[in-house]
């Protein structure tokens, strides 16, 4: 019974395995479907390899090299070597502008009014000016107000001050006598730079920044221009025109003049510039300031001695002198200090002759000036 059973399963084996056989055998292959363009294309490209003969590759450079007709002559080439340094640049010449014309400030003739009156209080601002014009026309001006060309910038007890159209200011006062008694430009300067020999002078530092207060005003009044080029680098500092009552003469520069160098400080550079200033302003007293200039291709070295210089003072009463002014030899010992105070008293009662007109005409000038104010308030009120 045993022996049956195996010959029905390896009957059973054999048969499945002849079935797989025969269906791996005749199983049929299905065809990829292809456009018919991409087939085409692959079609032709195939046909193209089919009929390509080979051939050998010919270049031009063969055809130079055979030279059939011996044309063709073979240039050398040689070997370059290439430097790795990157070469410098060569030197741009430096070229300096022209300079600047400069233009000579034109003044216009003063306006010609006259100052009547003021009303002056505590607070400036609210000042009343009477001012009269050529033809004797008065008007009542407050601060900002214009007459003609010019603007009220500043209202006094004493004067007023106007600004014109060009930038010049002028100033009107009350009386003569309120007018400052300044000195004339070169003697003004004796008091703040005495010259002592051709290259030496004596400067009173006080009185000079009183006169100068910054950098920036001594530059523009000393005529400086800008800096000065030698083989394309600055030097210094180039002096143009310059005024001859002002500075730069008072100082002993000349026109052209060249700036080289303050106390050993090269002032080239802007930097150099700023840090001889700063050197030179805290000097003490006794102390001297050397100036290299280069004056027609001749180096000069200009000395200043910070001293003081001792300005006489001006007595606004004959007979009367102060400690700095020295007597004349006919006036030494000539009046004691009581006879002194005496001619001063008579000098002041020959001026006021007559206190009672004075005070007449103080008081026309108020009832004046407060007729023009009713006026003026008058027009500015709104109607009803």
């Amino acid at each position: 019974m045993k022996q049956d059973l195996w010959l029905v399963n390896s009957s059973l084996l054999l048969v499945v395995t002849a079935i797989i056989s025969a269906y791996h055998a005749f199983d049929p292959v299905v065809p990829l479907w292809r456009t018919p363009k991409l087939a085409l294309l692959q079609d032709t490209t195939v046909t193209s390899t089919l009929n390509a003969t080979p051939t050998n590759d010919l270049t031009w450079e063969k055809i130079y090299l055979d030279d059939l007709f011996g044309t063709y002559t073979a240039q050398e080439t040689k070997a370059v070597k290439q430097s790795l340094v990157t070469p410098v640049p060569e030197q741009k010449q430096v070229v300096i502008p022209a300079l600047p014309k400069v233009e000579k400030q034109e003044f216009i003739a003063a306006l010609t009014i006259t100052l009547k009156g003021v009303i002056a209080g505590s607070d400036e601002d609210r000042n009343v000016a009477m001012i009269a014009d050529e033809a004797n026309k008065e008007g009542m001006y407050h601060l900002g107000e214009k007459i003609k060309d010019a603007q009220l910038i500043k209202i006094a007890h004493n004067r007023i001050v106007l600004l014109r159209a060009n930038g010049q200011q002028e100033t009107f006062y009350l009386r003569k006598d309120d007018m400052p008694l300044e000195d004339k430009p070169l003697e003004k300067w004796q008091h703040i730079v005495k010259k002592t020999s051709e290259q030496t002078f004596d400067l009173d530092p006080e009185a000079f920044s009183k006169e100068v207060s910054t950098l920036g005003n001594f530059i523009e009044r000393s005529g400086i221009i800008g800096s000065a080029f030698h083989d394309g680098k600055s030097i210094g500092l180039r002096v143009s025109s310059i005024n001859p009552n002002d500075v730069a003469t008072a100082l002993g520069l000349s026109e052209n003049d060249i700036i080289v160098s303050i106390n050993g400080i090269a002032i080239g550079q802007p930097e150099a510039r700023l840090a001889a200033y700063e050197a030179v302003i805290q000097l003490p007293l006794g102390s001297n300031v050397d100036v290299s200039i280069r004056r027609a291709d001749k180096d000069i070295l200009l000395s200043y001695k910070l001293a003081r210089i001792n300005k006489p003072r001006k007595s606004m009463f004959p007979g009367v002198r102060y400690a700095t002014e020295k007597p004349t030899p006919d006036e030494t010992m000539k009046m004691n200090r009581i006879q002194q105070r005496e001619a001063t008293v008579r000098e002041f009662q020959h001026q006021h002759v007559n206190p009672q007109k004075n005070q007449q005409t103080m008081m026309e000038i108020r009832r004046r000036i407060l007729e023009g104010l009713h006026d003026r308030l008058h027009q500015q009120r709104p109607p009803a």
